[in-house]
């Protein structure tokens, strides 16, 4: 009795996790990664011990939270900051690693702090306030940004031996230069 009392109830925990999963892909084909996440995580969570859903899961996480900051660029432009923050905290809390993410959040942060200097005409006499100091200092820095997926093709031209120990006759600045031709496709290739 017990024996067929559990062979009963085990196709059935498996088939919870299977039913959220079938949902997920469902949503992936239709590119709502959001959904996709929150139904792969909901699989994982039942049944842990399958690495399909937790590659699942993990897969999603990144594409729910690019999707996030992409809406969330889309309003900052249009100059919906509070609801671009908004965005940039929903990124950050579905994938926590994601420093762009957190980069968009800081940002976003120092331009609404100059918005509301601005509105409150607060300057110093001939010089500029803090938040417009660090509204500079955030703009002037490097941006974070997905790196290309194309090759780098890195062919040498002379023997290793130069390289490492360097040419008599070559100056020892021009070593790199000459031994080494880089072919890097474009960012957009």
């Amino acid at each position: 009795m017990l024996v067929s009392l559990l062979l009963t109830t085990l196709p059935a925990r498996a088939d919870r996790a299977s039913a959220p999963y079938a949902e997920g892909q469902d949503a992936e084909a239709r590119q709502d990664y959001e959904a996709a996440y929150s139904s792969y995580t909901q699989a994982y969570e039942l049944k842990p011990k399958d690495l399909r859903y937790r590659a699942a899961a993990i897969r999603m996480r990144l594409l729910a939270s690019e999707t996030h900051v992409h809406r969330g660029q889309k309003l900052r432009e249009s100059g919906n900051l509070s609801d671009a923050l908004l965005e940039f905290e929903r990124a950050a809390l579905i994938d926590p690693a994601s420093f762009i993410a957190q980069q968009e959040i800081r940002r976003t942060r120092v331009m609404m702090e100059a918005a509301e200097a601005r509105k409150k005409n607060v300057t110093c006499s001939g010089e500029a306030s803090q938040n417009e100091k660090q509204v500079r200092a955030v703009l002037g820095r490097v941006e974070l940004a997905p790196i290309s997926r194309n090759p780098i093709s890195l062919r040498m031209t002379e023997h290793s031996k130069i390289v490492y120990d360097g040419n008599p006759g070559m100056s020892p600045d021009t070593v790199g230069t000459t031994v080494f031709s880089a072919m890097v496709p474009s960012p957009s290739g």
